[in-house]
Order: structure tokens, then C-alpha cells, then sequence
């Protein structure tokens, strides 16, 4: 593939697929126009990668050296591995969460807001992306458990609500153009609600084996986008009636989408025509019922 000379802020570019020659134009920043001079497109829209995903990982556990550490929680373990998102990269930010003397429940809780700035995608590469603890976290943990070097470093460290309060977390620094894929990781055979734009998904918690069952180890919601000040809130919350028990986080995945889909398609005088706007970033799949253009 040769990218050539186009109009202003336009890349373009003429490759044979099969039996067709795709002309691939991108005009920055808003639209992508795919062009086929020869028969009818179907189906061939996955080759058409704009740019790479921004993963970003997020282990979270108790801080035994900043704060107080009742019942002498052991250290925490940074995970290194791959989590629910189809991501290759094993680096994740360690966000130890410390417990005060004086925190907001009481002894021995969280003080909010805490905020985790500036973190590093999967990659190591820089990101704007921040996480806030905002609400509703009575306490972080450490399990002896965590000390293995496996899938169980990330699923027995955690933080949680209890006797059902609901917690609220903030993802912030986020691209409002853009969608994001989000990927919740629960802990401890503890039933928990994940909740995104008033959608909620449970969490069972269970089996520490790097399967990544959704509605077990983890919860997923593929295509949110962010408020126009670049945030997103989740609610977590006990996930089993009745509600009064631990809703609880292990870990968080934030993917960035970098791929385009069509939503429809029309052909013209034998050529194909499309428009791919940043609202229509997706997972995967077509937005179109029948997943064909």
C-alpha cells in the first residue's frame, strides 16, 4: 500500500483486494471515505485500520506503607499479564489505595476523592488518561493470595463499597470524539455491579484462571463515549440481592478506539460510497443489523 498525494489535511491511497481496488481516503479529522471503482463492496471494511488502539490498565490494591494496614495485609503485587481486552501489552498501572486512621467511614477507610493522574498505556507509552475515586469506597485489600506471580496478583488485591453502598468512580482526561472499551474485573466470588450510562452488568468474581468469562472474572461495555468534558462515571455497587454486601474492583481496563465502521452504504453507477464518522468507532462488528454493508 502507497499513500499518495490528496487534498489538504487527506490521505489517500489505491490497493487491490480479491477482485476490487479500493481508493482509502482520510480527511482529518472527522470523515473517512472508502471508494470502490470496480463492483460492489462487502465485508472488507477490518483491513481498513486508521490508527492503533490506546490501552490503558489499571491494578488496583491497598497501600500498606501510606496508610493504616488492619490486619496486616501483606504487599501488594503488580499484575503483569493479559487481561479481558484483546491486548498483547502486560503493563499496568499500580494504583495502591491507602486507608486512613481517619477516613471517611471511620477508622481504618478511604478518604475521597484520590486521584491517579497522567496514566501509562500497555505500551509505556504517555497518556491524559486519569482515574478518580470519587465516592461510596469504605476500603482497599491485599490478599496473601495476590503474592502469586499469576492472575491471582490482579484478582486478590482490590477495593470496595460495603453493606451495598454504592461507589463511584470517575475516568477522566478522555477524547469526547472518541469511544472507549471498558473492561471491569471483580474479585473474590463476590457478586458485583458494574454500572455505565444508567446500564448495569454483574460481575460474579469468580475463578482466578486467565479465561476472562464475561459475567464472571469480568464485565465489559464496548462503545461508550465520554461527556463533553472528557469523563466517564461508573457506578459499583453489591451485585446479588439483597443489596448489602461488597461491591469490589480488581482491576480496570480502558481502551481507546481506533477503528472505524460504516453504519449504511449506497453504490452509485457501480461505485461504492460511504461516510465513517468518530461516532460510529465500534467494536468489532458493523453498526448495521445484519453486520453487511
Amino acid at each position: 500500500m502507497v499513500w499518495q498525494k490528496a487534498p489538504k489535511n487527506c490521505l489517500t491511497t489505491d490497493f487491490l483486494v480479491a477482485d476490487f481496488t479500493i481508493k482509502l481516503i482520510i480527511q482529518k479529522p472527522n470523515v473517512l471515505k472508502l471508494v470502490s471503482l470496480v463492483g460492489v463492496l462487502a465485508g472488507l471494511l477490518p483491513i481498513c485500520a486508521l490508527e492503533a488502539e490506546i490501552v490503558v490498565n489499571a491494578d488496583f490494591s491497598r497501600d500498606i506503607i501510606s496508610g493504616t494496614n488492619p490486619g496486616t495485609n501483606p504487599a501488594s503485587v503488580l499484575y503483569a499479564g493479559t487481561g479481558p481486552a484483546q491486548d498483547s501489552n502486560t503493563l499496568w498501572n499500580d494504583l495502591q489505595v491507602p486507608l486512613s486512621a481517619t477516613g471517611d467511614g471511620g477508622a481504618n477507610t478511604i478518604v475521597h476523592p484520590i486521584q491517579f493522574n497522567n496514566l501509562t498505556s500497555s505500551d509505556g507509552m504517555p497518556t491524559s488518561i486519569d482515574i478518580q475515586l470519587n465516592s461510596g469506597f469504605n476500603a482497599s485489600f491485599n490478599s496473601s493470595a495476590a503474592l502469586a506471580a499469576s492472575v491471582a496478583s490482579l484478582q486478590n488485591d482490590r477495593i470496595f463499597s460495603s453493606t451495598g453502598q454504592l461507589a463511584t468512580l470517575k475516568i477522566q482526561g478522555l477524547n469526547p470524539a472518541k469511544q472507549y472499551g471498558l473492561y471491569f474485573i471483580g474479585s473474590g466470588n463476590l457478586p458485583t455491579a458494574f454500572t455505565v450510562n444508567s446500564i448495569s452488568k454483574v460481575a460474579t468474581g469468580n475463578a482466578y484462571d486467565g479465561t476472562w468469562t464475561e459475567g464472571g472474572e469480568s464485565v465489559s461495555f464496548n462503545a461508550i463515549t465520554p461527556s463533553a468534558t472528557g469523563e466517564i462515571v461508573v457506578g459499583i455497587r453489591d451485585g446479588a440481592a439483597p443489596i448489602d454486601s461488597f461491591g469490589v474492583i480488581s482491576g480496570l481496563q480502558i481502551i481507546e478506539r481506533g477503528f472505524l465502521y460504516a453504519n449504511s452504504a449506497t453504490t452509485t453507477g457501480g461505485q461504492f460510497s460511504n461516510s465513517y464518522p468518530p461516532s460510529n468507532l465500534m467494536n468489532n462488528s458493523f453498526t448495521s443489523p445484519a453486520n453487511t454493508i
